[in-house]
C-alpha cells in the first residue's frame, strides 16, 4: 500500500492543552547542579551556564574539524539542542562528536525524510498495546505505556517493534511536547509479572539503546510495575545498558500500580489496572486521553500570566492577493484585524470562528483596545459605533493597494476580470462617489436582530446603489445585500 493511503490520525485530545502554554517549571527542574554535576530537563530557549556553553561551544568546533562524515544537522535543532549530547556521554567532546554521528546516520537510515515514512510498516502493531500514550500527569509530560507482556515475537519482530517504538516517540515529540517548557515524557513499563518472554537481553539492549542515545535527556520518569520474582537478576542485566542519571530516575515497585507515579498525575489520567480511576484502554490507536483536569485532586497547577501560545501559533494579519503571479486571483481577500468581539459580530466581520477562539482575537481585555482598530477604521466609511465619518463619505475608501502597502505587504499587479456572480473585498471606484453623494442625512448602517452593526466593510459589485437609492433593500434585509 502506498504512503498516500495512509494518513496519521492527530486527535484534537493528545495536542499542547492551552493552560500547558502558561505553565513554566521551576528552576529546579530546568536544571539542577553544577558544572559536571548538572541534570538539565529543560533545554529550548534557556539561558546556559558558563560551563555548558564552554563544553556546547568545544563540541561546535569538534563538529566544524570533523565535518560530521557529510551528514548534516536537522535544520529544525537549534545550538543548544547539541548540548543533549554533551550531557549524555559525560561531557567528554569527542564522545559527544561519535554520538551525534551516530544519531545521524541512524536517523538517515531509519526515516531519511520523517518518522512519518514509518508509519506503514508500523500501522498494524499500533493497536496491539505493546506501546501506547496513556495520559499526561500535573506538569503536562506524555505518560507513555510499555506494555512487555504484548510483545509477541511470534508473529513479529524485534525490529518491527523497534520501529513502532520510534514512530509513536517521534509522534510524541511532534505533537505533545512544548519547546522550553514540555520537553519530557514519563514512561510505565508493565511487565505482567512474567518478565520478558522471549525478549532476550540482546532484544532488550536494541530497545534500551533508542531510548537511551536517541532520545537523550528525554525520559523524566521511568516506573516499572508487575515485575516478576526475578526482579534483581533482572535489574542486573538493564543497569550495565544505562547511565547514572536514567538510573535514579527509575522506581520499581512489587505491585500493579506506582505510588510514586500516582502522587504526580490526576486519577482520571491513569487506567485502574494501574491504580488510576481511568477506564482501561482498549482500542489503543489513534490515542485517545481524557481531557478534563491535569492537576491533583484537591491541588491546583500553578499557571503563570506569561503565555506562550501566540509564540507557537502566529497570526497571520493578512492574506496576500495571490502566492504567486501564476496563480490566478483569488475571488475573495480577507484582510483580518485585532478586533473586539464585544464590538464586531461575527455576521458582520470576516473574522472566522477559529480566529476569535484564538486570544489573539475576540478579547475583551486587550491592552489599547482603541489602537488595535485604528488601523481598520482608518480604511472604514463608518466606525464601529456605526457613525459616518463625512471625510470617508466625501473622498471614498482609500485604495486596497493602501492598505497592502501600510501592512508590508508586496501589492501584485493583476490582470483579467472577477466573476461578476462572485462578491470581493475591493475599493471604491470613482464613480461610486456619485452614490455616496445620492445618500440622505437619515441614513444610517443597517442593523440586524442580533449582534451589533457592521463597521463599514463595504462590497463593491453590489447593486443596491442601481436599484434602490433608498437603501430599502438594507431596511428589508434582503438576500441580494452583500453586507447580510
Amino acid at each position: 500500500m502506498q504512503m498516500s493511503n495512509f494518513k496519521i490520525p492527530v486527535p484534537g485530545c493528545i495536542l499542547v492543552p492551552r493552560d500547558a502554554y502558561k505553565f513554566w517549571p521551576d528552576d529546579s527542574y530546568i536544571c539542577s547542579g553544577s558544572g559536571k554535576k548538572s541534570i538539565r530537563h529543560i533545554f529550548e530557549f534557556q539561558v546556559l551556564s558558563d560551563f555548558e556553553n564552554e563544553k556546547l561551544a568545544r563540541l561546535e568546533s569538534e563538529i566544524k574539524d570533523q565535518n560530521l562524515d557529510g551528514l548534516k544537522i536537522p535544520s529544525s535543532w537549534s545550538r543548544n539542542h547539541l548540548l543533549r549530547f554533551c550531557y549524555g556521554t559525560g561531557w567528554k567532546t569527542r564522545s559527544a562528536t561519535k554520538a551525534l554521528i551516530l544519531h545521524l546516520k541512524w536517523r538517515e537510515e531509519k526515516m531519511p525524510n520523517s518518522y512519518e515514512e514509518l508509519y506503514p510498516k508500523v500501522y498494524h502493531l499500533l493497536n496491539s498495546g505493546a506501546f501506547y500514550i496513556g495520559g499526561r500527569d500535573s506538569m503536562f509530560r506524555p505518560i507513555i505505556v510499555m506494555n512487555f507482556s504484548k510483545i509477541d515475537f511470534k508473529t513479529n519482530t524485534i525490529d518491527e517493534y523497534t520501529d513502532m517504538l520510534i514512530f509513536l516517540l517521534d509522534y510524541v515529540v511532534d505533537h505533545m511536547l512544548l519547546p522550553g517548557q514540555i520537553e519530557n515524557w514519563v514512561v510505565l513499563i508493565d511487565l505482567g509479572k512474567k518478565g520478558l518472554g522471549n525478549l532476550s537481553v540482546n532484544s532488550l539492549k536494541q530497545v534500551l539503546t533508542i531510548l537511551q542515545v536517541n532520545y537523550r535527556c528525554r525520559l523524566g520518569m521511568n516506573y516499572i510495575v508487575n515485575p516478576p520474582k526475578g526482579i534483581c537478576m533482572l535489574w542486573s542485566c538493564i543497569k550495565p545498558f544505562l547511565d547514572d542519571v536514567t538510573i535514579e530516575k527509575i522506581k520499581i515497585s512489587n505491585s500493579s500500580n506506582s505510588s510514586e507515579l500516582l502522587a504526580t498525575a490526576n486519577p482520571y489520567m491513569i487506567e485502574e489496572k494501574y491504580g488510576g480511576r481511568a477506564p482501561n484502554i482498549l482500542n489503543y490507536w489513534p490515542p485517545n486521553i481524557p481531557d478534563l483536569n491535569y492537576a491533583m485532586p484537591g491541588q491546583v497547577i500553578r499557571l503563570s500570566t506569561k503565555d506562550s501560545y501566540c509564540q507557537f501559533h502566529p497570526v497571520t494579519t493578512l492574506t496576500n492577493i495571490c502566492e504567486s503571479k501564476d496563480r490566478s486571483p483569488s475571488p475573495k481577500i480577507k484582510v483580518r484585524s485585532k478586533v473586539n468581539s464585544l464590538d464586531v459580530s461575527l455576521e458582520h466581520s470576516e473574522v472566522s470562528i477559529e480566529d476569535l477562539e484564538n486570544d489573539n482575537y475576540g478579547r475583551s481585555d486587550l491592552e489599547n483596545q482603541d489602537e488595535v482598530l485604528i488601523e481598520f477604521e482608518d480604511l472604514a466609511p463608518f466606525n464601529r459605533n456605526g457613525e459616518k465619518s463625512p471625510e470617508k463619505l466625501r473622498n471614498g475608501i482609500r485604495p486596497l493597494e493602501e492598505l497592502l502597502l501600510r501592512s508590508g505587504q508586496k501589492v501584485v499587479q493583476e490582470t483579467g476580470e472577477f466573476p461578476k456572480e462572485e462578491n470581493f473585498l475591493v475599493s471604491f471606484s470613482p464613480s461610486n462617489k456619485e452614490n455616496f453623494k445620492k445618500m440622505n442625512e437619515d441614513f444610517f448602517t443597517p442593523k440586524r436582530k442580533n449582534g451589533p452593526p457592521p463597521i463599514g466593510i463595504i462590497i463593491d459589485r453590489d447593486d443596491r446603489f442601481g436599484r434602490c437609492s433608498k437603501i430599502t433593500c438594507c431596511e428589508n434585509m434582503s438576500s441580494n445585500c452583500s453586507i447580510y
